[in-house]
């Protein structure tokens, strides 16, 4: 990176006129350090939270939204929110409120809006193929695309005349759009992204996937840094195609295949994921401080049958989407209220038999941690953890599977639910991450959902005929390591339904205190 281009420092002066922007103040630096700290929990990170009276209300709001609230009740303090939500939730959340709020004024010029816009929705889209694809560290990539184009906001906010320029220049040129950002800025785009990103102290793994991906000429992408780059490129060049047919030479199915070769979702599913991701973020705009109708993608007819089609279908369901209302959220004068962390109302959910019960969630939650505390065998640990994922999530079933103590083998030592003798039966296989997905997830310790088992991508890495053997349509999986070390992975899964977005929450914070309670029991 060439950070002591002269552009750099002239929108580092550019800064000084104006006051350091709120996306890039103390208090998200700070957020994003306890967040990132394995050693934190709920109080720390609500309590600098809390100091920011606009973020707290706006995101207790953004909690009680029937996208991240269903199930959950009334959220009424940020350390609920946390623990229901998640760090990683609570922290992009935050990170997406403060871009927006950097750079939105009264009256926004057309060209911001787009491209807040662009990165809003295509976070969405990255963080939903994620889901699809069974990646690890989801938030990431969300935080990855969220900022992928972090240098185009910041010179066309910081720098408007030059950043028209080389919109001109991009109409009236044939040659590649590096070449032309080099001649008139001495530096890419991407460029002056990660210089900036850099300054505010955003990490490497973030830095480093703000560089654009061709993958046409570009290398497969390994690893995980390598991974996100590809998905956060690709993903904003496809939202991007959305609002401006013109802003990409490469067609919008080129931009697709690209997408398809790198994760192994087809066409479909990837259209599926970006209806989807456009329907969610549609709804929450309004509380994001964006007004919906600039969601709305470009209609105009181009000789992109397979982009016009979409951006139809999308343009209908902005028009007939209603925003998510925040009814049951605080009003911004509780949030002197919330920010004192009192006392929490918990809906009662008990006649709705797929809500997750929230009170015994809770209830599991202290046990566990007063479990972990005592420093309890870690056998009763996870049998409490199984135990609680069963009563309140409400999946058909739920496992524990643990390695053989020679790491050549792993079987089921815990289950709970409906038709277990068949679970038993299966989970009792050789290890082996390159054929097959339960060894993958135990030797890497990340997390797979899958949406249903028979569809026929997972059949090579699902093996002995998972579905016609245990009967499990959709299920969640998730590792457990201690350091470099296997240890087992827990499973939860429905036979007929799809895993709800409440029950993979509630399993992922039991899965939380399993794995605080394993680190634990290594240092204590």
């Amino acid at each position: 990176m060439e950070c002591s281009a002269p552009i750099i420092h002239e929108i580092e002066n550019k800064i000084k006129e104006l006051g350091d922007l709120p996306l890039f103040s103390a208090t998200i630096n700070r957020i994003h350090k306890i967040g990132s700290d394995p050693d934190s929990n709920a109080a720390v990170l609500s309590n600098e939270i809390t100091k920011d009276v606009g973020l707290t209300t706006t995101l207790l709001r953004l909690a009680n939204s029937s996208y991240y609230g269903r199930g959950n009740g009334k959220i009424s303090v940020i350390s609920r929110g946390i623990v229901l939500l998640g760090f990683d939730t609570i922290m992009n959340l935050s990170l997406t409120l403060k871009l927006i709020d950097s750079f939105q004024h009264e009256h926004p010029s057309n060209q911001i809006s787009r491209l807040l816009v662009t990165a809003y929705q295509s976070a969405s889209l990255a963080r939903d193929i994620a889901i699809r694809t069974g990646l690890k560290n989801i938030e990431e990539v969300y935080t990855c695309t969220l900022l992928h184009t972090v240098g185009e906001i910041a010179v066309a906010y910081f720098l408007p005349e030059k950043f028209q320029q080389l919109q001109d220049q991009l109409q009236l040129s044939n040659l590649p759009k590096g070449q032309i950002e080099q001649e008139i800025f001495g530096v890419t785009i991407d460029q002056i992204g990660q210089c900036l990103a850099t300054s505010w102290e955003f990490p490497d793994t973030i830095v480093r996937t703000m560089e654009h991906f061709d993958s046409k000429t570009d290398d497969r992408p390994r690893g995980a840094l390598q991974l996100n780059r590809a998905l956060s490129s690709l993903s904003s060049d496809l939202v991007a195609k959305l609002h401006d047919g013109d802003s990409n030479p490469e067609s919008f199915t080129d931009i697709i295949t690209g997408l398809t070769d790198i994760i192994g979702l087809d066409h479909e599913i990837i259209e599926n994921c970006l209806v989807e991701s456009y329907r969610s973020s549609t709804e929450l705009a309004a509380i994001y401080g964006l007004k919906p109708e600039t969601l709305v993608p470009d209609t105009t007819p181009s000789e992109d049958t397979v982009r016009d089609r979409l951006a139809n279908r999308m343009a209908y369901l902005g028009s007939n989407t209603k925003p998510h209302a925040d009814e049951t959220a605080p009003a911004a004068t509780d949030a002197a209220t919330a920010a004192t962390d009192q006392d929490v109302t918990i809906t009662d959910n008990s006649n709705n038999k797929d809500a997750i019960d929230m009170e015994r969630l809770f209830q599991y939650i202290q046990e566990i941690t007063a479990l972990t505390s005592s420093n309890s065998s870690l056998n009763l640990i996870f049998a409490k953890t199984i135990e609680g994922i069963q009563q309140c999530a409400k999946f058909d079933r739920t496992a524990l599977c643990l390695i053989s103590p020679d790491h050549k083998n792993y079987a089921a030592r815990l289950v709970y639910g409906n038709d277990t003798d068949s679970l038993k039966t299966y989970f009792s296989l050789a290890v082996d991450p390159n054929a097959d997905i339960f060894s993958l997830v135990l030797t890497e310790g990340n997390e797979i959902v899958v949406s249903d088992s028979r569809e026929k991508t997972w059949h090579k890495v699902l093996k002995n005929d998972f579905y016609k053997t245990t009967g499990g349509q959709s299920f969640i999986v998730s590792g457990l390591k201690l350091g470099n070390k296997a240890v087992g992975f827990f499973y939860a899964d429905n036979m007929t339904n799809a895993i709800s977005a409440e029950q993979h929450r509630c399993f992922s914070q039991f899965i939380t205190q399993a794995r605080l309670a394993l680190k634990m029991s290594a240092t204590g």
